[in-house]
Order: C-alpha cells, then sequence, then structure tokens
C-alpha cells in the first residue's frame, strides 16, 4: 500500500465520510467524482489510480477544504472534506429558493427575496465557520422545502461544484507528478486549464452547462470561504483571474452546441447576482457583530 492510501485510509478511520445514498448508506462521494470522469482521464491519472499511487478520497471533517498531498514514495493522495462537499449543498439549496425563473423560461414562485438570499447564506457561512450548524443548517435557519424539480437542481450543482474541485486537484497532480503545466501559467492556471479541459472531454456525457455551473459556484464560493476567515490546505490565485479565465474559456463553446446561450445567462445572472454580494457582506457582518473592529 502506498504512503499516500495508508494515510488516507487512517484519516477516514478517523474521520468517517459523512455521504449518503439514496437508502441513507455511507457513501464516499470523491470516489463517485473520479468514477464520473474516469472514461475521459488522461492515461496516467488511471495508472497511478490503478497502482495505489494515486489515492482518493472523502474526509468526515467539518472545515471546507480539497487538498492533493505527495508523499515520500511519490505517491498522491486527492482529500475533500464532508464539510465542504456538504456546504455546496446547504448554499445552493439557498440558492435555488430564491431563483424566479428556470434558463428554459419556466417562471417561478421565490422562497427567498434576493436580500433575503444574500443575507441567509452570509449567515450560514459565518455560523459553519463558527461550527454552529446542524445537518447543514445554521441554527438561525430553518431547513427550506424545496420542490422536487429545484431539490434535483440544488444537488445537481453541489454535485457539480464538487466535481470540478476533484478536477482541479487532479490538475495538481499532474503539475506535481507530471509536469503537465503551459509556459507562462502558475500551478494554479494549469489547475484550473487541467479541469476544464477534462469537463469539456467530458461534455458528451456530462452536462456543460451544468458542469460550468458547478465550477462558477466552485470559485465564487471559495471566494466567499476566504472573506469568511476560513484558510485553505492550497493557496489559490485571485478569484477575479480564475473567474475571467472560466468565463472565456466557456464562451468560446457557445457556438459548438455543447452549452446553449440561455443555461450560459441563467447560471452567470443566479451566480454573480447572488455570490457576489455575500462575499462583500461577509467583512461588514462580523463589524457589526464586533463593533471594536470598525474602530
Amino acid at each position: 500500500m502506498s504512503e499516500a492510501a495508508d494515510e488516507l485510509a487512517n484519516r477516514r478511520l478517523e474521520h468517517p465520510p459523512s455521504g449518503r445514498d439514496t437508502t441513507g448508506g455511507p457513501v464516499d462521494r470523491v470516489t463517485g467524482f473520479y468514477a464520473s470522469l474516469e472514461p475521459n482521464l488522461p492515461k496516467w491519472v488511471s495508472d497511478m489510480y490503478q497502482s495505489g499511487d494515486l489515492a482518493v478520497g472523502e474526509e468526515g471533517l467539518h472545515i471546507p477544504d480539497a487538498s492533493c498531498k505527495i508523499f515520500p514514495d511519490d505517491s498522491h493522495a486527492i482529500v475533500i472534506t464532508s464539510g465542504y462537499l456538504d456546504l455546496f449543498q446547504a448554499v445552493a439549496g439557498d440558492l435555488c429558493a430564491g431563483v424566479t425563473h428556470l434558463s428554459d423560461g419556466t417562471i417561478l414562485e421565490p422562497q427567498l427575496s434576493p436580500v433575503d438570499m444574500v443575507l441567509r447564506i452570509a449567515s450560514l457561512l459565518r455560523q459553519f465557520r463558527d461550527k454552529f450548524l446542524i445537518d447543514g443548517h445554521a441554527l438561525d435557519t430553518y431547513s427550506l422545502e424545496l420542490s422536487p424539480n429545484l431539490q434535483r437542481l440544488a444537488h445537481n450543482l453541489a454535485m457539480a461544484a464538487g466535481l470540478f474541485a476533484f478536477a482541479h486537484e487532479l490538475g495538481h497532480v499532474g503539475a506535481k507528478a507530471k509536469t503537465v503545466n503551459n509556459p507562462g501559467t502558475s500551478e494554479e492556471q494549469d489547475a484550473d486549464i487541467f479541469a476544464f479541459t477534462l469537463l469539456l472531454a467530458a461534455a458528451p456525457r456530462l452536462n456543460l452547462g451544468m458542469s460550468y455551473a458547478g465550477a462558477l459556484f466552485s470559485l465564487r464560493l471559495h471566494a466567499c470561504l476566504e472573506r469568511a476567515g476560513f484558510r485553505f490546505s492550497d493557496p489559490s490565485r485571485s478569484l477575479q483571474e480564475r473567474v475571467a479565465w472560466l468565463k472565456g474559456g466557456i464562451r468560446t463553446k457557445l457556438s459548438s452546441g455543447l452549452i446553449e446561450r440561455n443555461d450560459f445567462a441563467w447560471i452567470e445572472v443566479v451566480l454573480d447576482r447572488f455570490l457576489a454580494p455575500v462575499e462583500k457582506l461577509l467583512p461588514a457582518l462580523d463589524q457589526a457583530q464586533n463593533p471594536q473592529n470598525i474602530l
């Protein structure tokens, strides 16, 4: 057994993943991400995984994090915490509760106003940071009853965000183990490029519109978490650069038919309109709670 696989097994034993399948049984969502991408993975990734030199898994820690670690025996481990994946689900549910229409033009009756949604998500992130959370909901929020269609949309958005986070970490493996890089780019840029290229390759199987929504959601929430005081194991470059690159890349595919223009516009309206204000609001909420910080 590689050092990566051994450490991951021990970490999962100490902190069992919180993921559950439709029957309530335990499930590792990160190995599920690997399985989703497996048909389109480069051969070197499959070889590393099958030999045990690449270990992937979900660790049942509350803190949101996604990381890639290299070990002395040159094995690698990609670990995403249950807290991160659970938070994707909680925030996705709140986002969907404020949606007024879908990309196909369907009109919906929102459960939250835009202002209430932004305040609710900001409060959720602060209380998640302070570990005041029960079943994915902050103590001062209630579990929203979404329609089956919106429940499915929230679930798909959360899983797509986790899938992008996983693909990004695979890009770090490539940068560290296989020197997968592009001239004039940083390792973070290379990881984003790898993830985007992998999702494009999987587009005939996986809906590219949802993959793009998950990627943008992941980046936006990452920035919000940093503003809320979280520090990730792998530091990243600025949100503005990453979002601009992602949007530029997806725009080149609008004429390909892999993503509809209505889906593209809807995704940006929902995620930019609601999560960008959350990021700006978080420091103000902390200052309001601690007035001395303003002085």
